[in-house]
């Protein structure tokens, strides 16, 4: 898979990144599957952000980077050289 600049520094990612907005209604099985899935296709990073997940039932903040976090523990599948992308900004109040 063609990889790119991450930014200035000297960190390759992949030019197809996997974004994990969706995750919150997954199971911890579909998520590890999707994490397996990228990895077996050359994907090694992954795009999250704190306000994911934050209007599901069981939301709040970093819901679903805790779920890919959650189900990564449990992944046979390879942690080494993945980067983790995410973004902040949620206000917590007014």
């Amino acid at each position: 898979m063609k990889t790119v600049p991450l930014g200035t520094t000297n960190t390759q990612v992949p030019n197809i990144v996997a974004g994990m907005m969706r995750i919150a209604d997954s199971t911890d099985e579909q998520i590890r599957a999707l994490y397996t899935a990228a990895r077996e296709a050359g994907i090694n990073f992954f795009d999250h952000a704190d306000l994911y997940g934050f209007n599901h039932p069981d939301g709040g903040p970093h819901l679903c980077e805790r779920r890919f976090g959650e189900a990564l523990k449990l992944s046979s599948a390879g942690h080494e050289q993945i980067t983790l992308q995410t973004k902040t900004g949620i206000v917590a109040a007014p």
